[in-house]
């Protein structure tokens, strides 16, 4: 079940931080935040399943959110990608970008579209090259799947143009321990860390593939976004997701599994995966 293989993701990223000897509060945190984004996915899928009106607005409202985070977020040498709620800081862009990029596969209605160029230019604004790549690459993979669609291609145009000025601009944040670099670190401390982050890495996919089995479009673009966020990690001094310290990558695949179920439940009825996704 994709929720299910998310969480035991999650799991194998505390079971490295504590073998690797990291802050007990980063495990605390990271179980708070699967936590939460379970609870927050399931009242999402359930809000959503019947009514379309509730994607299309969660997709306006987070191309906003991105955006005002690039505008008026916290900013770090001149890196503006966080925001600060309570004790943890979030990279709204994480949690809402691979969402709203599921939702344009299941639906590119001006909604979804509208909400998907938002987020882009939030994303080069930031910047945020990692969210930025990850975005490009799947609506990449989504244009070559449709056929280079029409209705798609206002989002393909902004997804790509987002990567090349995140790329471009100036980003001197360097790796933070236990977040940027992971898998590099765990192999370097031992091979059983090195080997709970390559199964948690592995069991991130799996969401992608469960989820395709029910719709090709929306598991394909579930899948390439987070393999291309895990991939920016490799390549650059960004958020290693689900298996690294940081509640944004959890709580971005708790929903962004939920967007898949309820789109699926629109697209085709609820069927067996959109109620077993919660399961376990």
């Amino acid at each position: 079940m994709a929720m299910l293989a998310a969480s035991a993701a999650v799991a194998c990223g505390v079971a490295y931080i504590a073998v690797a000897g990291g802050p007990s509060s980063y495990i605390a945190r990271n179980v708070l935040a699967l936590v939460v984004g379970v609870l927050v996915a399931a009242a999402v899928w359930a809000a959503a399943r019947d009514r379309r009106e509730v994607l299309d607005a969660l997709a306006m409202a987070g191309g906003v959110a991105v955006v005002a985070t690039a505008v008026f977020g916290d900013p770090v040498l001149g890196v503006t990608r966080w925001v600060d709620a309570g004790p943890v800081r979030l990279q709204p862009a994480l949690v809402l970008v691979p969402a709203l990029a599921v939702a344009w596969v299941a639906r590119p209605g001006p909604p979804a579209t509208l909400g998907l160029v938002a987020a882009a230019s939030g994303l080069a604004l930031a910047p945020d090259r990692g969210t930025a790549w990850a975005l490009a690459a799947t609506v990449i993979v989504v244009g070559l799947m449709d056929g280079w669609d029409a209705h798609r291609l206002p989002g393909i145009a902004a997804g790509v143009a987002a990567a090349v000025i995140a790329t471009v601009r100036t980003d001197p944040l360097g790796p933070a321990p236990f977040v940027e670099g992971v898998y590099r670190a765990a192999f370097h401390h031992s091979l059983v860390a090195g080997l709970l982050v390559t199964v948690g890495a592995l069991l991130m996919l799996v969401p992608g593939v469960i989820v395709a089995r029910r719709d090709a479009e929306i598991g394909v673009a579930l899948g390439v976004c987070w393999a291309a966020l895990g991939v920016a990690s490799l390549v650059g001094d960004y958020p290693t997701p689900l298996v690294g310290y940081g509640a944004s990558t959890i709580l971005g695949v708790c929903l962004c599994i939920a967007v898949a179920a309820a789109s699926i439940a629109r697209r085709r009825g609820p069927g067996r995966f959109a109620t077993a996704a919660f399961r376990g």
